[in-house]
Formats: C-alpha cells, structure tokens, sequence
C-alpha cells in the first residue's frame, strides 16, 4: 500500500467501525453473535474490496479517483 492510499484505507476502516454497534444491535437478537460476527466479517471484505477498486482500478489520468 503506498502513502496515498493510507488516508482511504483508514477512512474506510473508520466506516466499518462505525457500522459495527449496528451491525451487532441488528442482527444480533434475531440470529445471534456467529451470524453477527460473519455480516460484520463480510461488510469489512466489502468495503475493503470497494476501497481497493476506487483506489488501483478507477484512477483517472490525473491521478485521482472518478
């Protein structure tokens, strides 16, 4: 990861941290803390995979994302 990228991938670790209570207060009660565990799990791959496309495959010829 270079340093231009690191602002992102913070960001976007800041965006998932935020959304985790409610990922837990959401899925919790209704299917319990392992199926809580995996939608946070897989929101993090999510947005980590959204992170990464803006960052590598949608660079404009200028250098910043689209």
């Amino acid at each position: 990861m270079t340093a231009d990228r690191s602002p992102t991938m913070l960001l976007a670790l800041v965006v998932w941290l935020c959304a985790l209570p409610f990922v837990f207060l959401l899925v919790m009660p209704l299917l319990g803390f392992r199926a809580a565990l995996g939608v946070a799990l897989a929101l993090l791959l999510g947005i980590a995979l959204v992170c990464w496309a803006l960052c590598s495959v949608g660079r404009s010829p200028r250098g910043i994302a689209p």
